[in-house]
């Protein structure tokens, strides 16, 4: 569910990235589909093991706390 409404903000323009950098999500739980976004420019913030081991095997870059 969270990817539909995901893609379609990213469609309809209702949420935009930025052109450049990355972005951080937060508070996302194991399991979640973040396909709709560049994998490559995404951090995700998970303290919890699970969340954290499961976004890091899928090859998501992934910290315990926000950065920067």
């Amino acid at each position: 569910m969270l990817s539909e409404r995901l893609s379609l903000a990213l469609e309809t323009g209702v949420l935009t990235l930025p052109p450049a950098g990355r972005s951080a999500v937060i508070g996302a739980r194991a399991g979640t589909d973040l396909s709709a976004l560049p994998k490559h420019r995404v951090e995700v913030v998970a303290r919890q093991f699970p969340t954290h081991k499961a976004f890091h095997d899928e090859g998501y870059a992934v910290r315990t706390e926000i950065a920067g």
